[in-house]
């Protein structure tokens, strides 16, 4: 893939993920910091994987399934958790 296209999904990459740490920060429902949360490791996850895409080194892409399905679990276990409580 060309270079210029992935340094420009870096770089979009990089804002979505400084912008779901403000919403972590500032978020004003703890909903809202769950799903600030989960967008940061997605936009981690996207950021693995370009690297991966550049370097070429097919082991990256065993580490993003395991860690989208562990985000998945814990998502999943937050929201449960959040349902449940007196948080909302």
């Amino acid at each position: 893939m060309d270079n210029a296209a992935l340094l420009v999904a870096n770089l979009m990459l990089c804002a979505a993920g400084l912008l779901s740490i403000v919403r972590i920060f500032i978020g004003p429902a703890p909903v809202d910091r769950a799903i600030g949360l989960e967008v940061f490791t997605l936009a981690g996850i996207a950021l693995i994987a370009t690297h991966g895409m550049q370097t070429n080194v097919e082991f990256y892409y065993d580490l993003l399934i395991l860690w989208a399905l562990l985000a998945f679990a814990s998502t999943s276990a937050l929201g449960l958790y959040l349902k449940r409580s007196k948080l909302r």
